[in-house]
């Protein structure tokens, strides 16, 4: 995430990972994946319009590559 995505130094962001399967009750069938909040990250820098630098406020050591990003600015 970038500028092009509103990213702003400063900004706080939360950090989720895939957590427990849903499943409909009735059919059986995967509906989806709870969201596992796993730590905080602060934007330090703006790079480019797809690539911020953050620094880890919590959560170090449970943040994995491809864990998800969204808004807690």
């Amino acid at each position: 995430m970038g500028s092009k995505d509103g990213i702003k130094v400063g900004d706080k962001l939360t950090v989720y990972t895939q957590g427990k399967e849903i499943t409909d009750p009735e059919t059986g069938a995967i509906l989806g994946y709870e969201d596992e909040k796993v730590g905080l990250i602060e934007i330090i820098d703006v790079m480019s319009p797809s690539l911020s630098k953050a620094k880890i406020l919590e959560g170090a050591g449970n943040i994995k590559r491809g864990d998800a990003v969204k808004g807690g600015k």
